[in-house]
């Protein structure tokens, strides 16, 4: 399978979201007016039996508050999400909300095309909750040309952090102690890191538990960010170093961590640590077959313990915090509500949203299903699913603090954290010359764009394809 570059070019995705028409409307509500059916369009990692019944609870207890108004929502696969989405909006399909990544569906490189949304005076005016929420934090983080422009899904405390995931059953085969000590002097990836999680990895292998192996797709989105932060859209290309107050642009495809990550990888395809013919674990959605002894999240704490931002299960995994160092950008690159131009409704979008914002049974529902039927209450505070019926990612829709979890605290062994950092506002790369001189420099090396570079798969062309684009910069 052949490494994926995925670039949204901008008349496509312009064309595709600057058309709208009515949708689906998923049922009658309790009164006799018509009723305002907003779409939201969310990626699933398949399709589930309980989907309507779960759409229809939510729109039960919307119209408690707001009974004029339902939620049509749209579930596109996650492997098709971009493409498909693109395509329906260019047929004329509404849409009022549509989930966003800058990796799945690029949209902060678009801000001056009214393509999206500005939406500082909405939010003010119409969504008291969203408005409050992020006045708690520096606002800063949610503007492009000092305007703001989406809505971060996830609450959290000052940004995502990276984890290593594990098999529960293996963390004797890991020094934690050791791995923790490195992450915490606020390194980058290290020999020293590396050396840990070898050691794991060999011990591993003797004792006859490599499994199917490193789940690379995963991977390699963690390592090579470790004190780092990734402009917009250069996905570990160019970025700025988290120990760097001035946030000074970095070349991170040369820098030392980041080669010694690639060159790691191919140690481990040449150990049979990466298994050439393993699919990778998200096309085979959240009951896969395959079961990695190596993979990543980004994820942040919240009341009930850790929300792993689009991660397939929990169950069974412990997470090792890799990063002392919060990732503030990663906040709206991993998930985060855009509002296309084009959408007629965007009062009671934000109405909706912020409704989310208040009350996380809205999350719990949406993200779990119903309890008691799909998911209970566990011990530690978390969700603990009881039914394949309905599976849904986590961290796709904005909720309050309270909103439940399927990573209870006993499952991670975090970092010390540092203080979280603040940004003098969104950097928008490509408007310096700096920038543009190093993506020029970057395309003709190496013949690419440098948008969302992603390893699909765990094979051996994969490693030596990206290792080639390295060593040519």
């Amino acid at each position: 399978m052949k490494r994926v570059l995925k670039l949204l070019c901008l008349p496509l995705l312009a064309a595709a979201l600057l058309t709208g028409c009515g949708g689906e409307k998923p049922g009658s509500a309790a009164n006799s007016r018509p009723l305002e059916t907003l779409v939201w369009y969310l990626p699933t990692a398949g399709s589930y039996k309980a989907s309507a019944e779960v759409s229809a609870a939510v729109n039960d207890r919307l119209q408690l508050t707001y009974p004029d108004i339902a939620i049509d929502f749209k579930f596109i696969s996650i492997y098709e999400y971009a493409e498909k989405l693109s395509v329906y909006l260019a047929a004329g399909e509404q849409a009022d909300i549509v989930w966003a990544s800058d990796s799945v569906l690029p949209f902060l490189n678009y801000p001056s095309e009214n393509v999206y949304k500005f939406l500082d005076a909405p939010i003010r005016t119409g969504a008291p909750n969203i408005n409050e929420r992020l006045s708690l934090d520096d606002r800063s983080l949610y503007k492009i040309y000092d305007r703001m422009y989406f809505i971060p899904a996830a609450d959290h405390s000052g940004g995502l952090i990276p984890f290593l995931k594990i098999p529960r059953e293996l963390l004797p085969l890991i020094d934690t102690d050791a791995l923790l000590d490195v992450v915490n002097s606020g390194t980058q990836a290290s020999a020293e890191l590396f050396d840990i999680i070898n050691t794991y990895l060999s011990k591993a292998a003797s004792a006859g538990e490599l499994r199917d192996g490193i789940e690379l797709a995963a991977v390699s989105g963690i390592f090579p960010m470790i004190g780092y932060e990734p402009f917009i859209s250069t996905d570990g290309l160019i970025g700025c170093s988290l120990s760097d107050d001035t946030g000074d642009a970095v070349d991170m495809l040369s820098a030392p961590s980041t080669r010694l990550c690639y060159d790691t990888y191919s140690k481990w395809m040449q150990k049979g640590y990466i298994k050439e013919n393993t699919p990778i674990t998200y096309r085979s959605g959240f009951d896969t077959e395959y079961s990695y002894i190596l993979s990543g999240a980004w994820g942040c704490e919240t009341e009930n313990g850790y929300s792993m931002i689009m991660d397939k299960t929990g169950d069974g995994f412990a997470y090792i915090a890799l990063d002392c160092r919060y990732h503030p950008t990663q906040l709206f690159t991993q998930s985060a509500a855009i509002l296309p131009a084009d959408g007629e409704h965007t009062e009671s979008a934000l109405k909706v949203l912020d409704l989310f914002y208040s009350d996380s049974e809205f999350y719990n529902l949406l993200t779990f299903g119903l309890e008691g039927t799909h998911y209970t209450r566990g011990e530690n505070g978390t969700a603990v699913r009881i039914s394949g019926e309905y599976r849904a990612f986590e961290g796709l829709v904005p909720h309050g603090g309270s909103a439940l979890s399927s990573v209870g605290a006993d499952s991670v062994y975090p970092a010390k954290m540092r203080a979280p950092q603040s940004f003098a506002g969104m950097k928008i790369p490509s408007s310096t010359k700096e920038f543009r001189r190093m993506l020029f420099d970057y395309t003709d090396a190496c013949g690419v764009a440098p948008y969302s570079v992603s390893l699909p798969d765990n094979s051996g062309s994969d490693i030596g394809e990206l290792t080639d684009i390295y060593n040519a910069s």
